[in-house]
């Protein structure tokens, strides 16, 4: 969960994409498309990135504010 909007939830899947949800009605926020299967996503102490690491290697910050 985002450290400072428990309203909003990552996940990551092998479908290669980042997924941000909304917690208290479920909707999809964001979505993003990486290189390869989505293995671990993490928050940024200030709530507004994700780090996600994929199978091929990769790792990618998205930037929420954007």
């Amino acid at each position: 969960n985002n450290p400072n909007a428990n309203l909003m939830l990552a996940s990551g899947s092998f479908d290669k994409c980042v997924h941000i949800w909304n917690t208290q009605t479920g909707a999809l926020v964001h979505s993003y498309r990486g290189t390869g299967g989505i293995f671990e996503v993490c928050w940024n102490a200030a709530g507004d990135k994700v780090g996600a690491s994929a199978s091929d290697g990769s790792v990618c910050v998205l930037d929420l504010r954007k």
